[in-house]
């Protein structure tokens, strides 16, 4: 049959086979793929094979496969139309496309043609188109220089950056302003001339200075470069400006910020780094007096201060709160406050007096704090007028509180570092610091005592050329070289050699060491001697193997005693059974009690000679179980059935409550034994009430569990006998008991519970019954598996 592609003429099938665009053939009907064009296998990443019979739905990403169904359904319909969508790769990608649908026949077949024009690069060139927009709009709102434009001596436009140095919010608050208003008195015939020369052509460009005022009244210097231009057909000044008083204010400042770093390295105190700071803030903060208060416990106490001594001195030890001052409250919210007038902020309600003595109007305080968030102190600035900080003035604030934490951290790190090398030297452990390449860079006292070994012998060298000998263990070396190749921290234990060839065992332990960046920069290793403990452990695993040994040789011994016990008792029981047969035979009734304990206590004594050889092979690893898929809550119902005369005889409830549970794998016969020896228990310490046994499915950590649950209303057992209750020829002390037993059940159930790969707990308490929980692991199906 031929390919719908092949139906068209030969014109439209070579635009087909052609065409730029992805173009799919789809069965009305069916909703069927028909055909696809190389650039449709392309687009999709699928052969022609391969798409000729998907459905068209499966071009597109399952979350939206309704919508695109509605879609198509209404295209079929309509004839034709035009879509956006997603097609999906076959690796994944979703492609955005256009979809230009038209239905048409191709033989007697009603067939639906999209064309999928790929919109990727048409985006690319919309993200291009919108980046060099926000590229030029960045020029004019976010240089670092102003931008204007003035006609008829108003400013038509400024920029953020003139608005930000003049003193005004928004760009829109300086549009409509003349120049009368801004620019100083003395200036002003100068600009004017300059202006009307650029208008008029006598000059193309001029580049002068002037002083403009602030919102807050203060001047400003500035330098202005300007041309002529038209402006909705008339003309206008077009320029850029540059605030130079501040450019000048901040290369001072940051000359003297580099400065203080160079001394804060050189170890410079730290009161007179904090004195130059505030210098250095009071130089970009014309009319401002900084103090720099430090906080401890609680309160701040001057670190830096140029505000007059009776005013520090009664600011002294100020307690932090949340309506303390500018200062007091920073260091309380670890927020910055701007008080831009004292007499009318509620914060300053209390210490209006003091504003009032001192002469200062407006105050600025910025939280000093550290890489942790930790408040040191205070950063404050006072001004004897009133006055609201602009943009770059909170950000010399921000900048200076910034310097004062590094200055404050570095002298704490300081005097931290000396105390540690102090520390280090004493310590009795060995510590090694390297570079990258693990060559030996600084060692403390504590490894020349360790090893013998001083800087001078081993600088620059790598430990194991010099520690490792005979008896050290290469596969280790290998494991710590390849551990610190890939960066990664060691711990371990090796035997090195000391300087005068005597051996130890080292605990080991390396870290890398990392920069800020996260670059590795090192590695620091340290080195206890722990010969000692290593020594000791081996003996210790001597003497657990030997008595691991012992333990297999007694439990060997008491299988095979009690194999030659068990044989003459059971010769003992058969000839009492036929002695008690003879007896009943000749009707002497009375001998017959006889008989009767010799059988009684006979068995008894052979349920105990089972038990112990039970369990002595168990320990011996002796005892062989059967692996098979065994169903528990049949195994379960088969058991208590059993056991169902006993729990009537004692005039006991013994209910079952049983799931359809997944398989576990064991030996049937010793499930059985499990499942007796538990509800057995129960019925046998419980004088009333109820035995209940439960099978049910659980999932522990994503795991299918099978559990069995055996729970009576005896009388528990007491909480410090629990931790003994699996331990052999252990039974719970109780005054009531006089129950026969030997202490093994329990400690037999525990092993071939765990033999099975199960877990037993029990949870008891006096007078509350007990529970007895054992966990098998599900036998999945392979499916599940």
């Amino acid at each position: 049959m031929s390919a719908p592609a092949e139906l068209l003429p030969d014109f439209y099938r070579i635009l087909f086979e052609e065409a730029n665009d992805a173009i799919f053939l789809a069965d009305v009907e069916t909703g069927r793929l028909l055909d696809a064009n190389p650039r449709a296998c392309e687009l999709i990443g699928r052969t022609r094979d391969a798409i000729r019979g998907m459905h068209h739905l499966e071009l597109h990403p399952r979350e939206e496969r309704e919508r695109y169904r509605a879609i198509f359904e209404h295209r079929a319909e309509a004839g034709r139309g035009i879509d956006r969508a997603e097609v999906v790769h076959r690796d994944g990608t979703r492609i955005p496309v256009e979809i230009s649908a038209a239905r048409t026949t191709l033989g007697d077949r009603p067939v639906l043609i999209g064309i999928f024009r790929d919109l990727r690069p048409r985006h690319e060139l919309e993200q291009k188109l919108h980046e060099a927009e926000s590229h030029y709009r960045i020029l004019a709102e976010q240089n670092l220089i102003g931008v204007y434009l003035v006609q008829d001596g108003r400013f038509v436009y400024v920029n953020q950056y003139i608005a930000d140095f003049l003193g005004y919010e928004r760009p829109e608050d300086l549009i409509g302003r003349s120049l009368v208003e801004l620019v100083h008195p003395e200036d002003l015939p100068a600009v004017t001339a300059n202006i009307q020369k650029r208008l008029s052509g006598e000059m193309r460009t001029v580049h002068y200075s002037l002083r403009g005022f602030h919102r807050q009244g203060y001047l400003v210097e500035v330098e202005v470069i300007g041309s002529a231009t038209t402006y909705r057909g008339r003309p206008a000044v077009l320029g850029v400006m540059l605030h130079t008083s501040e450019a000048r204010r901040q290369a001072r400042f940051y000359e003297t910020e580099s400065r203080i770093l160079q001394d804060l390295l050189r170890g410079a105190p730290q009161a007179a780094l904090l004195d130059a700071l505030c210098t250095a803030i009071e130089a970009r903060l014309p009319d401002g007096i900084c103090t720099i208060l430090l906080l401890c416990e609680g309160r701040l106490y001057r670190g830096a201060s140029h505000m007059p001594p009776e005013y520090d001195a009664l600011i002294e030890g100020l307690e932090i709160g949340p309506e303390v001052g500018s200062c007091g409250t920073a260091a309380f919210t670890k927020q910055p406050v701007w008080v831009s007038d004292v007499f009318s902020d509620p914060r300053w309600a209390a210490y209006r007096a003091l504003a009032e003595r001192f002469n200062f109007r407006a105050c600025w305080s910025y939280p000093i704090r550290n890489a942790r968030g930790e408040v040191l102190g205070t950063f404050a600035v006072y001004f004897p007028t009133e006055r609201a900080p602009e943009p770059h003035e909170k950000e010399v604030l921000t900048r200076g509180a910034s310097l004062a934490a590094l200055i404050l951290e570095t002298r704490r790190l300081q005097t931290e570092n000396a105390r540690l090398a102090e520390v280090a030297r004493q310590t009795s452990t060995g510590v090694l610091i390297t570079d990258p390449e693990r060559r030996v860079l600084w060692l403390n006292e504590g490894f020349t005592r360790l090893t013998g070994y001083t800087l001078a012998d081993v600088y620059g060298r790598r430990p194991p050329e010099f520690l490792a000998g005979e008896r050290t263990d290469r596969n280790t070396l290998e494991i710590i070289g390849e551990r610190l190749r890939e960066g990664l921290p060691v711990h371990t234990r090796i035997y090195f050699y000391r300087k005068d060839g005597t051996g130890f065992w080292d605990e080991l332990r390396i870290e890398p060491l990392r920069d800020a960046e996260g670059r590795l920069i090192g590695f620091m290793g340290l080195n206890h001697d722990i010969t000692a403990l290593v020594e000791y452990e081996q003996e210790l695993k001597r003497a657990r193997a030997e008595a691991e040994t012992a333990a297999r040789l007694k439990a060997a011994f008491l299988a095979n005693m009690s194999h030659e016990i068990r044989t003459p008792l059971n010769s003992i029981l058969g000839f009492a059974e036929l002695l008690d047969e003879q007896l009943a035979a000749s009707g002497q009734e009375s001998l017959r009690e006889f008989t009767g304990i010799i059988q009684r206590s006979g068995r008894r004594l052979l349920r105990l000679i089972n038990d112990i050889l039970e369990l002595s092979r168990l320990e011996a690893d002796r005892l062989v179980l059967r692996t098979e898929p065994c169903a528990l809550h049949t195994i379960v119902k088969e058991a208590v059935a059993e056991l169902e005369p006993l729990a009537c005889q004692k005039g006991l409830t013994l209910t079952v409550h049983t799931e359809a549970v997944p398989p576990v794998l064991g030996d049937p016969h010793r499930l059985h034994q499990i499942v007796t020896n538990l509800v057995g228990n129960a019925l046998k310490y419980t004088e009333q009430g109820e035995v209940r046994v439960e099978v049910q499915e659980t999932t522990e950590d994503g795991v299918r569990q099978v559990v069995l649950r055996v729970t009576d209303t005896g009388p528990g057992i007491d909480p410090d006998f629990l931790p003994h209750l699996f331990e052999p020829f252990q039974r719970a002390p109780s005054e009531n008991d006089r129950s026969e037993g030997s202490g093994l059940g329990l400690a037999i159930t525990k092993r071939l519970v765990e033999q099975m790969n199960g877990r037993i707990t029990v949870e008891s308490a006096p007078g509350n019954g007990t529970t007895f929980t054992v966990t098998f692991p599900a036998l999945l199906a392979d499916a599940e598996a």
